[in-house]
């Protein structure tokens, strides 16, 4: 780890100074953020750190910049210490953290997963108090609170708890159940931290915390807990981790019941003896591995535990979540802390609480995907990109100088406009069918037709669909794709207007929203790869999903990432996020694969889109259901006729049956317009071609670019 960057702190007399000449591009803030973790480690006395130019003198939360000659650095300074840089930890953290990622992602996919222990550090953001900031507001009350206060200062939180609860444990009591008795409102529990809890662990859960925010997330997820025990229910507790019942375990008991709650010496010497090994806590800390979320772990009784269990046991492996330290020397006392007591850290970057939220969503992710190949050069993931008119000028364009591109347009549905402004502001969702190759590749009824012929099968148009079931009936499923396929080779003629004016939409709307950016994603029944190629031809990665119609993996997505590697969606309910400001494609029907590496798979007949009805929306990964749910929905170029399509377009639209779902379409009948109006369709009767012309205009207008 020698390439990790780390500075120096200087000593002389009684001067400290942090010496970051060598150190550059950090950012104000980034730098000051870290002055002020680092002057904090030091201690109370005041700091000097090297800047540029100048000095910046760091003392009690303050920062004064100095004259650039206050001081001189020579051979007269001693070095007293080091500490990572931002950077440098970052890379640190990297390092360490793919080890215990990769055994944490092994334990939580195997049935016995994992135990969750939580401490207050996931509920301070819902307003309730860390336990020395308690401690240290009920100290007023007692008769001699500078006694409560020092024992806090010395982070000896049970001592101080046991002086406020001797003095009074009624006065006691209703402090505890004013600070962490306060409701929770589920819509707080639906993001952050907490939430994905419900995801990782369904079996018992385990917290120190006397509020409510575990069961309100829990409440929220619909994944509520069969019971709730306190540590004193030792028959209960045993019970729950022997059979992996869903139950909350309060080992400190609860703020609304004053009669299980653990808060003196003595009542903790007796849940974590000290002599022994209670077997309540045998029972906890022996029978899966535990992760620990929101807890310091620092001179905690069940530290005492787990040492005298990993002495005993040294194959015991527990999981953690926590804060590194910039310090070089702390940082290292602190990983053989933990090595003592069997505990496998996950760092953070200090005050970056968010980030552990990105560790759970990582965890979550890797534990609910299957991995079919790895790419060992992602660099090479991507083709080479090619020019392409769709990139948009950097010069803005005014209204006028955008004119229509048809004078005939003019007489356009004014619902286009409105269009427009979603697709300008990224709030649309595409669904792509056969029509969009606008005459330039064998559409889909063509498609059916020429196998019909090419077997003298009389297909009538109601039925079209049923050649490819025969087919697969009479000679088998392989068949029917090679055949297919051989019709898609001999009539491509590479992407059309429509899949570029899509493909260009990205980089236009990266252009205009800068960091607000919102990612497109893309539904296509299409067996092609012309969406694909367009995108990858103007330098736009894209994640890929895959629908497997049949096979190994069939009723499931595999996954193409952002660094070409493939995974099968096991868990597609908890892959919430995809990384990278990319695009999503999804291949509803599956077809030629734009990666080799891909399974190849189609769904193609009757039975197929039949079968895939019932399948689809749960095997679509949360990420793009949640899309589905929050965008408007443009469906270009289909007929809307197969039934999966049917039911995932309702789907989207929801019980409400707003209107947020339009349908481009031709020679629209009236009943084709009541049927779909019922279900929050509304079709546009107009040409696609032109309608591709319509939005590069009122886009450019909108955005104030050229498309």
């Amino acid at each position: 780890m020698s390439d990790i960057e780390t500075v120096s702190s200087l000593r002389r007399g009684d001067k400290i100074c942090v010496d970051l000449r060598q150190v550059r591009g950090l950012g104000e803030k980034v730098e000051q953020e870290w002055r002020a973790e680092v002057a904090k480690l030091i201690g109370d006395r005041p700091v000097i750190f090297t800047a540029q130019p100048g000095f910046i003198l760091h003392e009690k939360g303050d920062e004064f910049r100095l004259e650039d000659d206050a001081i001189k650095l020579d051979s007269s300074w001693e070095q007293d210490g080091e500490f990572y840089t931002p950077e440098g930890l970052r890379q640190l953290i990297d390092q360490e953290n793919s080890s215990s990622f990769e055994l944490l992602v092994a334990q939580l996919r195997s049935p016995m997963g994992v135990v969750p222990f939580v401490g207050a550090g996931l509920s301070v953001g819902f307003g309730f108090p860390s336990w020395p900031k308690f401690l240290t507001e009920a100290a007023v009350f007692h008769s001699a609170p500078e006694e409560v206060l020092a024992e806090i200062t010395k982070n000896r939180l049970i001592d101080a708890a046991t002086l406020l609860y001797d003095e009074s444990s009624d006065r006691f009591q209703r402090l505890v159940e004013r600070a962490f008795g306060g409701p929770v409102g589920e819509e707080q529990v639906r993001s952050g931290a907490v939430s994905l809890l419900p995801l990782l662990a369904r079996g018992p859960v385990i917290t120190t915390n006397f509020d409510h925010v575990l069961e309100a997330a829990y409440q929220a997820a619909e994944a509520q807990f069969e019971n709730i025990v306190t540590g004193k229910e030792t028959d209960s507790v045993i019970r729950a981790m022997h059979r992996n019942q869903h139950v909350l375990i309060k080992m400190h008991g609860d703020a609304s019941d004053r009669s299980a709650r653990v808060f003196t010496g003595l009542e903790y010497d007796k849940e974590y003896s000290r002599s022994g090994i209670p077997t309540l806590a045998r029972i906890m800390f022996t029978n899966r591995p535990l992760l620990f979320l929101g807890c310091s772990l620092d001179k905690d009784r069940v530290l005492d535990v787990l040492n005298n269990l990993h002495q005993e046991i040294p194959g015991l492996t527990h999981y953690a979540v926590l804060a590194a330290s910039y310090s070089v020397k702390k940082l290292r006392k602190r990983r053989c802390e933990l090595d003592q007591y069997g505990i496998c850290p996950l760092w953070f970057v200090p005050q970056d609480f968010k980030r552990i939220e990105g560790i759970l969503q990582g965890l979550l992710q890797e534990s609910s995907t299957r991995l079919l190949w790895k790419n060992t050069q992602p660099e090479a993931a991507w083709p080479k990109r090619v020019p392409s008119s769709g990139i948009p000028s950097s010069e803005p364009r005014s209204k006028a100088g955008n004119p229509e591109p048809d004078a005939a347009i003019s007489n356009r549905p004014k619902v286009l406009a409105r269009l427009a402004q979603r697709m300008a502001s990224g709030r649309m969702i595409y669904f792509l069918g056969a029509g969009v190759h606008l005459d330039r590749a064998v559409s889909a009824r063509g498609l059916y037709q020429d196998l019909a012929n090419h077997y003298q099968f009389s297909e009538e148009e109601s039925q079209r669909a049923e050649v490819a079931q025969y087919i697969i009936d009479r000679e088998g499923r392989l068949e029917v794709w090679a055949a297919t396929k051989r019709l898609l080779e001999a009539n491509i003629e590479g992407p059309g207007p429509v899949h570029e004016l899509l493909a260009d939409l990205p980089a236009v709307l990266r252009h205009a929203g800068g960091t607000n950016f919102a990612p497109q994603c893309f539904l296509t029944t299409n067996y092609d790869t012309f969406l694909e190629e367009a995108l990858a031809q103007r330098g736009e990665r894209f994640h890929l999903l895959y629908y497997q119609g049949d096979g190994k993996e069939e009723g499931r997505f595999v996954h193409r990432d952002l660094d070409g590697s493939i995974r099968v969606l096991e868990k597609p309910g908890n892959v919430r996020s995809f990384d990278g400001d990319a695009s999503i494609v999804v291949k509803v029907d599956g077809g030629i694969p734009w990666d080799r590496h891909i399974p190849e798979t189609v769904a193609i007949s009757p039975l197929d889109f039949s079968i895939s009805t019932g399948r689809l929306l749960t095997a679509l990964p949360e990420a793009v259901r949640e899309l589905l749910r929050k965008r408007s929905l443009l469906i270009l170029g289909s007929s809307l006729r197969d039934a999966h399509i049917q039911r995932l377009v309702r789907w989207s639209a929801g019980d409400k049956r707003t209107v947020k779902t339009w349908a481009i379409q031709k020679d629209v009948t009236p009943n084709q317009i009541k049927f779909w109006s019922a279900a929050g369709v509304e079709l546009i009767d107009f040409e696609l071609r032109r309608f591709v012309q319509e939005m590069r205009g009122e886009i450019g207008i909108l955005l104030g670019t050229r498309i």
